[in-house]
């Protein structure tokens, strides 16, 4: 819940806003660097069926000859 996290009421306005910010800023950072290593993994992951998918069309062309 940081997204949620509750400020101290002896902030000035200013800080709050500011701390607010911060919070929303590591949040969405975040957000997107989990999203990046997602998108990595899942590239990957498809690239390495692409190659074996493909090893494996051509062993059988191999023995069919």
């Amino acid at each position: 819940k940081l997204a949620a996290a509750d400020l101290p009421q002896n902030i000035a306005p200013a800080t709050r806003v500011q701390l607010r910010d911060a919070i929303d800023h590591s949040f969405v950072v975040g957000f997107r660097a989990v999203m990046f290593a997602g998108a990595l993994l899942a590239t990957g992951g498809a690239i390495c069926a692409w190659w074996l998918i493909k090893a494996e069309a051509d062993v059988k062309t191999d023995s069919e000859l």
